[in-house]
């Protein structure tokens, strides 16, 4: 069926139109969706008895606001788009390999050379560093074209929480040690989990969390659970650090029903 015509029959009162439709508006452009209107069709298709829309509110929990029940739909929107883009990459590898001519590569004379060679015949005056080589550390420079991860959150901390730090680390479930750390020091790596979990502290829009982890090197990857689960809760505006890990070990935990699409 198109669009319209699920739209049509959820406006009649089709219970499992409806539980179709509220997965259709979900699935649209990230701008025109509307948590709102996805709880509001899932509701009313659980009160009309379908026992799919049932089920998945059930899971959300005692009396889940709009935001979860979108964030649900969204999780199991992706994992089903991932699941139809494997099948769609196992079929191609399939049919390559009716066609596929191995070549024959003679070894690579060079792989014989390990490492210590290679140190002992280093062209004359080249200096190696030592392995206790001191490391540099550089203050963020706030006024960079591309802020590094730890300029990007103390602009952020500034501008959005008027310099409150310890509202935002807090709030990411990071300790005042660990945030000095990494304000202090440009050149300081960050775990993907920590750059995700100030986004979330920052209540950033999707977008805006794309490019803030992005800085610190990572990115929302769709083949990726977790990723999954942290792109529909900042979607629906879910931002509670707390909540957001209980969705994820939810998922993890496979407490999901897989036929709920």
């Amino acid at each position: 069926m198109t669009f319209e015509e699920v739209e049509q029959r959820a406006e009649r009162g089709d219970a499992e139109a409806q539980y179709q439709y509220a997965f259709a508006l979900a699935n649209l452009t990230q701008a025109e969706r509307s948590p709102a209107q996805v709880a509001k069709w899932l509701r009313l298709s659980a009160q009309n008895g379908s026992e799919s829309a049932r089920q998945l509110i059930w899971s959300c929990g005692v009396d889940p606001d709009d935001g979860r029940l979108y964030a649900e739909v969204r999780i199991l929107l992706l994992q089903e788009l991932w699941r139809q883009q494997q099948e769609e990459w196992a079929k191609e590898l399939d049919d390559a390999d009716q066609f596929m001519v191995v070549p024959s590569v003679e070894p690579d004379k060079d792989s014989q050379y390990g490492d210590a060679w290679l140190l002992k015949n280093l062209p004359e005056g080249t200096k190696v560093p030592g392995a206790q080589s001191r490391v540099m550390v550089r203050t963020p420079d706030l006024n960079c074209a591309n802020p590094s991860f730890a300029a990007r959150l103390i602009i952020a901390v500034r501008d959005r929480f008027g310099g409150d730090a310890p509202a935002v680390y807090k709030a990411a479930h990071i300790d005042r040690k660990t945030y000095s750390a990494i304000v202090s020091n440009e050149l300081r790596p960050v775990s993907k989990r920590t750059a995700v979990a100030f986004a979330f502290a920052l209540r950033l829009t999707r977008d805006e969390a794309d490019d803030f982890i992005r800085s610190a090197g990572y990115c929302f990857s769709m083949s990726i659970l977790e990723d999954m689960v942290f792109t529909a809760c900042l979607e629906a505006g879910i931002y509670n650090w707390e909540k957001v890990n209980e969705i994820l070990a939810l998922h993890e935990g496979g407490g999901q029903d897989d036929d709920l699409l």
